[in-house]
């Protein structure tokens, strides 16, 4: 089991980008194990959810986000949440208390 990579450069036939392989790759070893992945916002994006099936956050800047619940089109007070569904995923967006003005 490889627990780095070296970047040695653009591979052939990368579709997704350099973060979604790399990520792809390392958790390669749990997948069908029964063991859950959680990961930060950084590298996450709806493409690398669907395929890993993890748990994450998403920047609210990422591509294929549900459009409802993109920070454009949602008010929401002090506590409250929304979500939606695309396909497996669910999303969810809230307000904590350090973003209220």
């Amino acid at each position: 089991m490889s627990c780095f990579q070296v970047y040695t450069g653009r591979e052939a036939g990368q579709e997704q980008g350099l973060a979604h392989r790399v990520v792809k790759d390392l958790v390669e070893p749990f997948h069908h194990t029964g063991m859950r992945v959680y990961m930060g916002n950084f590298c996450t994006g709806v493409p690398l959810l669907r395929d890993l099936e993890v748990c994450g956050m998403v920047r609210s800047n990422r591509k294929f986000l549900p459009a409802d619940l993109l920070p454009k089109k949602v008010q929401l007070q002090k506590h409250e949440y929304k979500t939606a569904q695309a396909g497996h995923l669910t999303f969810s967006v809230w307000l904590d208390t350090s973003r209220h003005s």
